[in-house]
């Protein structure tokens, strides 16, 4: 089906307008300049002192390094958004144009599995934290991994293998003029089951937490057993957090992009190109969240940038549990 066979073309001026106004140029472009770099950057870092440093390999961290993959394309989507802003022609062609979306469509597909992945890893922790590690294992963590990113890079190519409205008078890359409307019904549509799943989730989650605070069901009689306690508590307030951050910067998106199947107006075009510039911004957020905000990734941070070793490192570590059981 054809996005725009109905629609006149004062229509089709009006919106093109809105998505080229120069104020949101600006505004786009400066923030991609500002968040960009540091996105790279932290993500890379994230995923680099997961795969240094063994201590930093449970199924958490591994889900958060997997997180931090799909932060990292989306880092890579604002590369090719520039390159295609300053190569209008390069920016046209068909394939070009189709492999731009799907990196963006890879990024925020895995990343809202990945937090639902999380979000069921924490729920199973304080929900039934004696056997927490004999049913999520990590072979099952590997194993969820490789759905996440086998279904998305699938739901990825489906326009580049001919499910598209791709027409060689097309005049500017978006994906309005190069979806057809069952694709975004399925890619907006799954996202947002899959967002709804992880809030209820995460409603559990807090209401496991409240009515046990401590999240103890048992007696610990040693040292290491209160440090995976508090461990386990932050978390759990971690991922609460970034499950909130990720669901206030990419639900307008989600939900613009829903009614646009329903109301097709220029206005609501206009919101959802203002909309992506919040999620994008999550992904600058959340390497910050479970990063620079967590000690044991702060000093994973530390060792990789001045080259320290693993046994200079898990002394840290040992300090910091001790200094966690004295606190509890």
């Amino acid at each position: 089906m054809e996005r725009f066979d109905n629609r006149s073309s004062e229509f089709k001026d009006t919106w093109i307008h809105c998505v080229e106004d120069e104020a949101f140029i600006i505004f786009s472009y400066v923030l991609f300049a500002v968040i960009g770099i540091p996105t790279v950057f932290g993500n890379a870092l994230i995923i680099v002192s997961i795969a240094k440093f063994r201590h930093l390999r449970s199924n958490m961290h591994i889900l958060i390094g997997n997180l931090a993959l799909s932060d990292l394309l989306i880092g890579l989507s604002i590369i090719l958004q520039v390159i295609a802003y300053f190569h209008r022609n390069l920016a046209l062609q068909k394939y070009f144009c189709l492999s731009q979306n799907a990196v963006f469509v890879i990024s925020l597909g895995t990343s809202s599995l990945n937090l639902l992945a999380i979000s069921i890893e924490r729920f199973v922790a304080v929900k039934f934290p004696l056997k927490h590690r004999l049913k999520f294992t990590k072979r099952i963590t590997r194993n969820i991994v490789c759905v996440c990113w086998t279904y998305y890079v699938i739901v990825a190519s489906l326009p580049l293998m001919g499910w598209n409205a791709f027409h060689d008078d097309v005049i500017i890359c978006d994906t309005d003029l190069v979806w057809t409307h069952g694709y975004d019904i399925l890619l907006f549509g799954g996202l947002l089951v899959i967002m709804i799943v992880n809030g209820i989730l995460a409603w559990f989650v807090i209401k496991i937490i409240n009515a046990d605070p401590k999240c103890i069901r048992y007696s610990p009689s040693s040292s290491f057993k209160l440090y995976n306690v508090v461990a386990n508590r932050r978390r759990t307030k971690m991922m609460l957090i970034v499950y909130g951050v990720f669901a206030i910067c990419w639900t307008p998106y989600v939900l613009v992009s829903l009614g646009m199947e329903f109301y097709n107006g220029p206005e609501v075009r206009c919101a959802r190109q203002w909309c992506i510039c919040t999620g994008i911004v999550n992904s600058a957020l959340n390497w910050i969240i479970y990063g620079l905000a967590n000690r044991t990734f702060r000093e994973a941070f530390r060792a990789v940038l001045t080259r320290q070793t693993v046994v200079q490192l898990r002394g840290s570590v040992r300090r910091c549990m001790s200094v966690a059981d004295k606190a509890f």
